[in-house]
């Protein structure tokens, strides 16, 4: 796992553990630490954040992008203590498919800073207006579900959009990943590495779960509760999820503030923006956020 500023990061399998990171290097002045992970072509994954420090009473967005194409992000809510999870893609408003690794290996890519890369970009961020949308006609609902994209897409749900803006940015977290090859052969991994699928042995029946160190992942599905955000957007967990804690409860392990004293000055000091809302990223366009409603 990753820690910059006060941000948690990493990326988890299907099973929800957390894969290995070598080859760690920071840059606490530009806020940007990076790491390389190993990767099964295909393989699903999910990118999981979190908030270690609650001093600040704002609202926390992380934006994702893979091989320089911006995927969406999520939002936790102030004093909210649960992981923001990022586990699928959202396809249209009301559709999504599931996050994985393309099914070659990025080598070809290398030439590009961006090949082989997945980042996380996480601002602090105000919210604002929240819009409803009605989701998709029947008419074009049975357009979507019989041409080619049916089997990855999910079912067709209501959605509403919260615009946010930026009030700066805390921290970015960069994954290269890399065949387990690749990272034993320029010696960023040990050569017993195994793939990710073999490192855990698949349940039996009568196996007892045993608890991580993490705490329980039983709530932080990337599911209807967590919502979805388009490029340039930003969707967020509501204050009512079930991971979060009671009014006034603080866990054990958030008792240390991790910001400077430097970062938490500029932003206590920075007025909520009020002119109209700009994108965390060039800070130019407006950004909105999306949220998927419980069936």
């Amino acid at each position: 796992m990753l820690r910059m500023n006060g941000i948690e990061a990493w990326i988890s399998d299907e099973n929800k553990k957390p894969f290995p990171v070598y080859g760690v290097q920071k840059d606490p002045e530009g806020g940007v630490i990076s790491c390389w992970i190993p990767f099964e072509p295909g393989a699903t994954f999910s990118i999981r954040w979190r908030d270690l420090d609650d001093m600040l009473d704002l609202d926390i967005g992380g934006f994702v992008s893979m091989d320089g194409c911006p995927y969406g992000g999520r939002l936790i809510r102030s004093k909210s203590y649960a992981p923001a999870v990022f586990s699928r893609i959202p396809t249209s408003p009301t559709l999504s498919r599931p996050l994985s690794f393309p099914l070659h290996s990025p080598n070809h890519q290398v030439r590009s800073p961006l090949g082989g890369t997945i980042v996380l970009d996480v601002h602090i961020v105000s919210s604002g207006e929240t819009k409803i949308y009605e989701g998709l006609s029947d008419y074009a609902a049975k357009r979507l579900l019989c041409c080619s994209q049916a089997p990855i897409l999910t079912s067709l749900l209501p959605s509403s959009s919260t615009e946010v803006a930026s009030l700066g940015k805390l921290a970015t977290f960069i994954f290269h990943y890399r065949t387990p090859n690749f990272l034993r052969a320029y010696g960023l991994a040990p050569v017993d590495l195994q793939p990710s699928s073999q490192q855990q042995p698949s349940p039996r029946v009568g196996d007892k779960r045993s608890a991580t160190v993490m705490g329980s992942d039983d709530h932080d599905d990337d599911d209807i509760g967590q919502g979805y955000f388009y490029p340039g957007s930003i969707g967020y967990s509501p204050a009512s999820s079930p991971t979060t804690p009671s009014p006034g409860h603080r866990p054990s392990h958030y008792s240390t503030p991790y910001r400077p004293r430097e970062l938490l000055s500029a932003y206590t000091s920075t007025p909520l923006i009020t002119n109209p809302l700009v994108s965390p990223l060039n800070f130019h366009q407006e950004t909105r956020i999306s949220k998927r409603a419980r069936c």
